[in-house]
């Protein structure tokens, strides 16, 4: 087997074990879930059985007659305690009902998790086995092996395509399971808590106060997530501008949000009102969005330089950092679809080259250059 159809391979292991991690997780996640809502249950029918004992203690008080001993008659003060009481109960009826609701979705979703968990396994064995074939067929053959595509040309392109194809579906993937989990379900729990605490300001003020607080984390995660797919849906970045203006308010706002770095920058313009077509501003942003993010996440670094540079119709970039540096390998040990594949993607769609090294000394640098239109 040649080395791109065995990187090709473990690109799709890789992809699929990722994916079959993914789900373990979420079974696990709601297996947790609907062991704490049946528990909650539970507590929820031992007190009803105690309200409904202490509601047949009322009504046997108040179904009795007026003492002889008494000319008072407290027929009216037992109803009303009665009363009290039958709101609770109401109160609790209406919560259990809810988890109930819940623990039935949630148990339906825990067998859609089980056959997707499964078709991965199943495909996990298959793409185990065909390594194994393939090792052997490689082993056979006198030769490096086999290709799959002689044609290195047509073959760039279609790898190309594919994987531009594989990124925009994980995309929106990705971004329909943040919705699916994080807000969805957060407003589902947040409904679910509601009810829980207009039962509780009730009974109890101190469970009460915990439970608004779960209510305000839930908020507060729902938020995070809705801002998190706002920003990948949305460049923010207007077009309508001066690419000098957009990059000057782009690095100090990475100044501000990064005070811990320095930031050196050197921008290049012949013309400082120049406005380039969104397709290349909005993607320029995208790209430097990504090496800037890698550097803060990873690298360990105190210091950037940022070059760019306008001329002959060709942008040019460079972005260095002081950190720890990037793995050489980094293509093959990264997944599949991280943030620096996509920046090569980006930059092969607008024709492009990139170089992502490793400096002697310290650190990593980053050089890219596209043609432009304005």
């Amino acid at each position: 087997m040649d080395n791109h159809s065995k990187s090709d391979l473990e690109i799709i292991q890789t992809a699929n074990q990722n994916m079959l991690d993914y789900f373990n997780d979420a079974f696990l996640s709601d297996l947790e879930e609907i062991q704490d809502l049946k528990t909650q249950a539970f507590e929820i029918e031992i007190k009803l059985d105690e309200l409904n004992k202490t509601k047949d203690v009322y009504a046997l008080k108040s179904g009795s007659k007026k003492s002889v001993f008494s000319p008072i008659t407290t027929e009216g003060e037992e109803n009303s305690r009665s009363k009290v009481i039958d709101d609770q109960i109401n109160d609790l009826i209406d919560v259990r009902d809810l988890l109930n609701a819940k623990i039935v979705n949630l148990e339906s979703s825990l067998n859609i998790l089980k056959k997707r968990i499964s078709v991965l396994n199943d495909a996990q064995d298959a793409i185990n086995s065909l390594s194994l074939s393939y090792q052997k067929n490689a082993s056979e053959n006198d030769e490096d092996g086999f290709e799959f595509i002689s044609d290195d040309t047509s073959s760039d392109k279609t790898t190309h395509g594919y994987n531009i194809l594989m990124l925009n579906a994980f995309n929106d993937t990705y971004l329909s399971t943040i919705i699916e989990r994080n807000i969805k379900e957060g407003i589902e729990s947040t409904s679910h808590k509601l009810d829980v605490l207009s039962y509780l300001l009730g009974t109890d003020i101190s469970k009460a106060k915990l439970t608004l607080k779960d209510i305000q984390y839930n908020i507060k995660r729902m938020l995070d997530s809705t801002e998190e797919i706002e920003e990948k849906l949305s460049n923010k970045f207007d077009s309508g501008k001066p690419v000098l203006t957009q990059l000057e308010d782009y690095i100090m706002s990475k100044r501000d949000a990064h005070p811990e770095y320095i930031i050196e920058s050197n921008i290049e313009y012949t013309d400082q009102e120049l406005t380039l077509h969104p397709v290349f501003s909005i993607n320029l942003f995208r790209l430097l969005e990504t090496f800037f993010d890698n550097i803060f996440k990873h690298s360990n670094a105190n210091k950037i330089i940022f070059n760019l540079s306008v001329s002959s119709n060709v942008l040019n970039a460079s972005i260095s950092d002081n950190g720890i540096g990037i793995d050489g390998d980094y293509i093959t040990t990264s997944p599949w679809y991280s943030n620096l594949h996509k920046a090569h993607e980006i930059i092969y769609l607008l024709n492009g080259d990139l170089s992502i090294s490793k400096a002697d000394d310290k650190g990593t640098t980053v050089k890219f250059k596209f043609p432009i239109q304005y």
